[in-house]
């Protein structure tokens, strides 16, 4: 029997705040509690490892990595369920949905927090790993953006395809294919473009994601996601043959530019949709998914020629 290898997930989503009576956004700061050097646990969240902080005027959690597609996605609606209740209901305050670009009122953004920006650098898959400029500050203005990034873990030493390469290949076979991914918003422009991350001993830190699939069928992109490296990582000698059928700028313009369904998105996901589902696959043949008890979510999603144009 193959070896199957195990992808494991793990996210630091973030939200942004807004008041239940009049709906009008509200910074975190001073609410939630938390930093990025020491975030705040939550007992009612202890069995998945949850904790919040706050990241500029956004909430964010994170909670503990697992090996499962299902179990992950579970672990988040559970996390934000409880957010929510024992956290944000209390202040009379919910997190917005599909949302990641806001435009905040000059004097919600006057403490330092709220002139704070990441905290390491981001880099570039299109540039074969190097790291890049960050935004100015002053290029945000009073906007502030609210990511939803990923961890992905797996062995490296079974892998020797650099993280820059696998991140590309996670563009095309992931986050091409979700429309919450698609917005013309700030955070587009700055924070969301094509190919960003961070590495890290076990994998890496996709950061391309805004926090729109943590309200929507989640399953699609993070399947895809895990589904993509098990691939990678089951068939190093083919990743070369793979890369090189692809046109990388035009992956990387179509996911930048943030356009849902028009020509170019078309174009691509047409011409490369075969091969996204003859990686999604073997991935799937290869990815030991612990607690697997839907094996159509484990698999990740197969498309069709011209499915997106429908």
């Amino acid at each position: 029997m193959a070896e199957k290898h195990i992808v494991t997930i793990g996210c630091d989503p973030e939200f942004f705040l807004y008041n239940r009576d009049d709906g009008h956004f509200v910074s975190s700061i001073g609410l939630i509690g938390g930093s990025k050097d020491k975030p705040r646990p939550i007992e009612a969240g202890e069995s998945i490892g949850l904790a919040v902080l706050e990241d500029n005027v956004t909430l964010e959690f994170n909670i503990a990595p697992v090996a499962s597609v299902n179990g992950f996605i579970q672990n988040v609606h559970e996390a934000k369920s409880i957010i929510s209740s024992e956290i944000l209901r209390p202040l009379n305050l919910a997190m917005r949905e599909k949302v990641d670009s806001v435009e905040f009122a000059p004097e919600a953004l006057a403490s330092i927090e709220a002139q704070t920006f990441g905290c390491d650098p981001d880099f570039d898959a299109y540039s074969q790993g190097k790291q890049r400029v960050p935004p100015k500050p002053s290029a945000l203005k009073n906007w502030r953006c609210a990511g939803g990034h990923i961890h992905l873990g797996w062995d490296k030493s079974k892998c020797d395809v650099p993280d820059w390469a696998i991140v590309q290949f996670l563009d095309l076979c992931g986050s091409l294919w979700v429309p919450e991914n698609f917005t013309n918003s700030i955070r587009r422009q700055h924070y969301g473009l094509a190919g960003l991350y961070r590495p890290k001993p076990y994998g890496i830190e996709y950061r391309t994601p805004n926090n729109g699939w943590t309200y929507n069928n989640g399953t699609q992109l993070v399947g895809n996601l895990a589904n993509t490296i098990a691939a990678i990582v089951d068939n190093p000698g083919r990743v070369r043959e793979w890369y090189d059928l692809i046109n990388w700028k035009e992956i990387g313009s179509c996911l930048s530019k943030g356009t849902w369904n028009n020509a170019l998105h078309r174009a691509v996901t047409a011409q490369y949709g075969d091969l996204v589902n003859e990686i999604l696959d073997l991935g799937a043949q290869a990815r030991l998914d612990n607690g697997n008890k839907a094996k159509a979510a484990g698999r990740g999603v197969r498309f069709e020629l011209g499915e997106v144009a429908a």
